[in-house]
């Protein structure tokens, strides 16, 4: 495969993995170059480097991988700098990163809470408005939710992923009054995938968690 020789940038949260990295292989498949960005398991985003480049695209040419906590939005605007030549490029950002913390409402802790909302809640916010005032060429925000936000479909068990979710629609809307007509927001609400995250679960879990 000839290396990418389009313009066009696709930024994706959480991209090592599961919906993230379908939607990066999606992307190069379409000629885009993709920047991932990931925060926690470096073996995991070698593999990932190692996984593309068999598939025949070229690293820090097709694709990058970025390191960055978005949820700290310090080190994120530090860490985003290792690509500041192709700002100009991205023109889409993929909300998709997130952190699952499972348990009972009574046994659930603050610190818990906040872990979960620094990255799955702050960093759409702060990963978005570095997007809009950055990238001279933004054009579209997609942010990745999930049917278990819907209060029909939220889980006990799982309680802090169902509220989480909960605030996408809300950003979405938001970001589209204040951001549009330059940049489009739009919300992906998709419903169980078989992605890692579910595949580490038993089968009773999966059955009480759905």
């Amino acid at each position: 495969m000839a290396k990418n020789k389009s313009k066009k940038l696709v930024l994706i949260t959480g991209g090592t993995s599961g919906i993230g990295l379908g939607i990066a292989i999606n992307y190069l498949k379409k000629g885009y170059g993709v920047v991932i960005n990931y925060f926690n398991d470096y073996k995991r985003s070698e593999d990932v480097k190692k996984h593309l480049v068999g598939l025949g695209f070229y690293f820090n040419s097709d694709f990058f991988i970025v390191k960055a906590d978005i949820g700290d939005e310090g080190n994120f605007n530090n860490k985003i700098r290792v690509i500041k030549n192709k700002y100009k490029d991205i023109e889409i950002l993929i909300n998709n990163a997130g952190i699952l913390k499972r348990g009972n409402f009574l046994n659930l802790t603050q610190k818990d809470w906040l872990s979960v909302f620094n990255v799955n809640v702050f960093g759409i916010i702060n990963i978005s408005k570095w997007f809009a005032k950055t990238c001279k060429n933004a054009k579209t925000i997609i942010n990745i939710g999930s049917i278990r936000g819907m209060p029909h479909a939220s889980r006990t068990e799982n309680m802090i992923y169902s509220v989480r979710k909960s605030t996408v629609p809300t950003i979405t809307a938001v970001l589209a009054k204040t951001l549009g007509p330059k940049i489009r927001v739009n919300a992906i609400i998709p419903g169980t995938i078989d992605t890692p995250q579910r595949q580490g679960l038993t089968r009773r879990a999966k059955n009480l968690w759905g």
